[in-house]
């Protein structure tokens, strides 16, 4: 319990609270839980990152064995998010999935998104309005920066 605790606050935009974690997991003691949080940073020497969505566009690549052009277009993309603060609402794992999406429609690659959207939500845990309003939060950032996307 005490590592999911620790993972949601990393990668969830609203993490369970510890109330809910005890009761999820049948803990009776939540100062228990609090402790062994504790111990458990103490025991990595409080070394712990945030994953960025540019971690997750590298796997998402390789889940769907993108191509050269996409995997160029993605990095490029996922680099353009950096600078888009109403994306900061979002959990990097939706904000890559965006990219992905995003550098397929670019270059006009219907049958990747045909091919792969399904995958991209699955393995991502997004629901498909979501991933497209992520994406259309990208699109409005890339539209103001460039004139166009």
């Amino acid at each position: 319990a005490a590592c999911l605790i620790l993972a949601s606050k990393f990668l969830e935009v609203c993490a369970p609270s510890v109330a809910q974690l005890c009761l999820l997991c049948r803990l009776e003691d939540p100062q228990s839980l609090r402790t062994t949080e504790r111990a458990v940073c103490d025991a990595l020497g409080w070394d712990l990152h945030v994953p960025t969505h540019h971690v997750f566009v590298e796997q998402i690549l390789e889940i769907v064995a993108a191509s050269e052009a996409t995997r160029t277009r993605a990095d490029l993309l996922a680099d353009m998010a950096c600078y888009e603060a109403r994306l900061l609402q979002y959990s990097p794992v939706a904000v890559a999935a965006a990219t992905v999406m995003m550098a397929w429609h670019q270059l006009g690659d219907a049958e990747a998104e045909a091919n792969h959207t399904a995958t991209l939500t699955r393995v991502c845990d997004l629901e498909l309005n979501r991933l497209f309003e992520v994406m259309h939060t990208l699109l409005d950032h890339l539209v103001s920066v460039w004139g166009s996307a």
